[in-house]
């Protein structure tokens, strides 16, 4: 089964839910190329991701490609704030993207909760 979305906009921000395996570094980034390209296009600057319904992996080896892949990607919706919610053995992998992207002016910070995930995306709390 391919990853699909559903993006729903809520007050103040879009609320993007993702399911389905993950089955390949290629099929993960066609997922968010499509993501970003809808949030770009409905004008969001606020965005939460909730990929708690996110099933498969890919080889850890693949971080770094991954990560210059999603940046080039990112770049159309720069400016705008991220909150991504994860299940727990995601976590790792999604502090690493955290790092990647913050260091390249994309502002994104992971949550364990939608509910902390949108108490920040909707305040002025600084991004740490």
């Amino acid at each position: 089964m391919a990853v699909t979305y559903d993006l729903e906009i809520m007050d103040g921000y879009g609320l993007v839910v993702a399911q389905g395996v993950i089955e390949g570094l290629d099929e993960l980034g066609d997922y968010i190329r499509r993501m970003l390209d809808d949030v770009y296009q409905r004008g969001l600057e606020r965005v939460l991701v909730d990929h708690r319904h996110l099933a498969g992996d890919f080889d850890i080896s693949q971080k770094p490609e991954f990560a210059l892949r999603i940046m080039e990607l990112a770049a159309s919706v720069r400016g705008s704030r991220w909150a991504v919610v994860t299940s727990p053995e995601r976590r790792d992998f999604l502090y690493y993207f955290e790092t990647v992207a913050r260091n390249r002016g994309f502002m994104v910070l992971a949550f364990d909760t939608p509910e902390e995930a949108e108490t920040w995306l909707l305040g002025d709390l600084p991004a740490s």
